[in-house]
Parts: structure tokens; C-alpha cells; sequence
């Protein structure tokens, strides 16, 4: 089954585009959680086209659409998709197409988390792939977080030409200039890990160095600088590390805890209000993977719980 192409007509688009393959499962009746239906996606998917017009010319996508609900998906089609008809190679299918999946940039999953196990299990893994694949529960995640992993997927030649490229390195002189011609405020939002500090096996062994403390203490003494270091560590790491720079504000835990600029000790719990029943049921979750899985482990924070895997002995299973 397609629409406009047959299968091999639809490969060939794909020379040039990045392949999203999509399989959802109906509409439910469940009240807690309904999942995403067919007649949704597909304005959802137009809606991402509107918001980000650089994927028009570098998309196809494929869904899987079982016979029962062809008649709801094509209403859908012809209420709200005139952009994706005009500018995205469509290809529908009744069953999961192993093909497609081994070809697919991001597979995109919208089933029951039994259902998603099973698909992972039975069908991902059998068809070789070995692609980006999304889980979605709520439809208003999608767009977002497409952009997110299209901008990071690699590709030929001739398509990084319509891609847009990856960030590039700051030109030092630009930001320099910048800097100097900034005469009222300057904003520095720093990431830790990664950004202040290389990644490293394990994150208690990722301290500031001299050079660095020194580097914010030099830009936390003009008065037109505002700098911030926002990270997912929590609180005591950041006020071990950091605390003694006077005119630098943190934010732990992703913005859970936050000590304003200036403030030697104080820190404000935007969460102190908040009930969090779902951590126990993650950490059962996470401690059953970590019982099976040597090397890895976990992370409790306030606001978070966090698995860690970089150290799994066996990577490709965790």
C-alpha cells in the first residue's frame, strides 16, 4: 500500500532525504494514558514541516498504518496535510517493513510500552537497525524533539548540502569584538559536564581546574556580566566547586535549586511545593537494570534519579 510510490520509487528518494519510519497504535480508550492516534500524527507532522521549513526538502516518511484504520488516516490526510503531500515522499504500509527500518534515519514509536519492547525486540533488532528510535506517549513532544535528533544526523555529501551544518566552533575575534561591544549586560549561560569539564568515566572525578575557576572568577568581577553555570549536578557539588566565586549564580539540577549571584549560601527550592510519587517506581525500574547489568549505577538526586551505563561492562546491552 502507498501513497503515490511504490516501494522501490520511495527508496529512491531516499538517496537524497533523511527517513523517518513511523508505527503507531490506534487511538485508546484507556483514560490515564491515550496514546497518540494516526489522525493525529499527521498534523502534528505538518506542523513540524511549518516550524522547522529546513526539513521540507531533506524528509521522507514512511508509516505503517494497518488496513481497519486506512479510511481515519486518510480523512486525516486530506484535512490537514496539503504541506506534506506538496514537499515529503509519503509511503504507507499495512505491517512493519524490516527494509525500511535498516534504512531509516529515526524510527518513531507511538505503541504501549509491552507493545514497545516487543517491536524493539522482535522487529528492530531483526531488521539490523541501527537508528535513532523515539518512544512517545504525548503527541506534543514530537516536533522538538525531531529537530533535535535531525540536526544531529549525519549524511552523503549531497545532502549535507541541504542539511543544515552543525554548530561550528566560535570564531575567538568575533566573540572578542562581541564582548567588547556590548555596553550594557552580557548573559553566560555554562553547561558543566562536557562544556566546562571534558566527560569523563565517572563524574566525581570531573573537577574544575585552576585555569578554569580563575577564567569565571576573572568574568564574575565586571559588574556588566551576568554568569551562570546551569547543570544537572546537584546542589553540594556545585557549592563545593563554585560556591566561593561570589558573583556567579548556579542552577542544580536542571533548575530545581538555584543560588542567585552574590548569595553566599542561599538557595531557592523551586520544588519545595512538589510531590515526586513517581520516583519510586523509576527507581525499582532502574535498580532492575542495574542488577543485570555489571558496571552500572545509580544516581539519586532531589528532583531526579539518574542511571548511569558509561562504565556498563557489557555497553551494547546497557
Amino acid at each position: 500500500m502507498s501513497l503515490q510510490y511504490t516501494l522501490d520509487s520511495f527508496k529512491q528518494t531516499l538517496q537524497h532525504r533523511h527517513l523517518l519510519y513511523c508505527e503507531q497504535q490506534p487511538s485508546t480508550d484507556e483514560p490515564l494514558q491515550p496514546l497518540p492516534s494516526s489522525q493525529q500524527l499527521i498534523p502534528v507532522l505538518e506542523q513540524f514541516l511549518i516550524a522547522y521549513p529546513q526539513w521540507q526538502k531533506c524528509l521522507s516518511i514512511a508509516n505503517v498504518v494497518t488496513s481497519e484504520h486506512q479510511q481515519q488516516y486518510n480523512a486525516s490526510l486530506s484535512d490537514a496535510c496539503s504541506l506534506i503531500e506538496k514537499t515529503v515522499p509519503l509511503y504507507l504500509e499495512e505491517k512493519s517493513n524490516p527494509s525500511l527500518i535498516a534504512m531509516a534515519d529515526i524510527c518513531l514509536l507511538m505503541l504501549k510500552p509491552d507493545d514497545q519492547q516487543k517491536w524493539l525486540k522482535d522487529v528492530y533488532h531483526g531488521s539490523g537497525g541501527s537508528n535513532s528510535v523515539i518512544t512517545l506517549q504525548r503527541i506534543d513532544q514530537l516536533a522538538s524533539t525531531l529537530n533535535s535528533i535531525l540536526s544531529n544526523v549525519g549524511g552523503e555529501d549531497d545532502l549535507k548540502e541541504i542539511v543544515p551544518s552543525s554548530s561550528q566552533p566560535l570564531q575567538v575575534e568575533q566573540v572578542f569584538k562581541a564582548y567588547q561591544d556590548a555596553k550594557k549586560q552580557r548573559l553566560f549561560l555554562f553547561d558543566y559536564d562536557g562544556t566546562l569539564t571534558p566527560i569523563v568515566s565517572r563524574p566525581e572525578m570531573a573537577l574544575p581546574t585552576p585555569a578554569l575557576l580563575d577564567f569565571l572568577s576573572t568574568l564574575c568581577t565586571d559588574p556588566l556580566n551576568a554568569v551562570w553555570i546551569i547543570s544537572g549536578r546537584d546542589q553540594k557539588f556545585l557549592h563545593d566547586c563554585f560556591g566561593h566565586l561570589h558573583g556567579l549564580g548556579l542552577s542544580a539540577e536542571h533548575g530545581s535549586f538555584m543560588k542567585m549571584p552574590g548569595e553566599a549560601s542561599l538557595w531557592t527550592d523551586m520544588l519545595k511545593d512538589a510531590v515526586l510519587p513517581w520516583k519510586a517506581q523509576a527507581m525499582a525500574i532502574f535498580t532492575s537494570f542495574t542488577d543485570g547489568l555489571p558496571g552500572t549505577e545509580i544516581e539519586q538526586k532531589k528532583s531526579s534519579i539518574t542511571w548511569h551505563y558509561r562504565n556498563a561492562h557489557d555497553l551494547e546491552a546497557a
